[in-house]
């Protein structure tokens, strides 16, 4: 995908307690994931930054993953 300066960019951020943000506001798994329907309809991208990310993530992590793989958008061929 390119990405130039005009792309929606979602950024979320997951703190280590397992508390998340989403464009920096608190935020829900069924919250994420109507964002990420948004996001696909206008074509977006996604910014994912995860506070101690050497460290075991927490379990809110496997969701919001999850929701990430699941809002990709299906490829068509040209």
């Amino acid at each position: 995908m390119m990405v130039d300066e005009h792309t929606p960019i979602l950024k979320i951020a997951v703190f280590a307690d397992g508390r998340f943000t989403v464009d920096g506001v608190l935020s829900s798994v069924s919250s994420l994931r109507e964002s990420l329907l948004q996001l696909n309809e206008r074509h977006g991208a996604v910014c994912y930054y995860r506070e101690s990310g050497q460290q075991e993530p927490p379990p809110v992590v496997a969701e919001i993953l999850a929701e990430l793989m699941a809002a990709r958008p299906v490829a068509i061929p040209e």
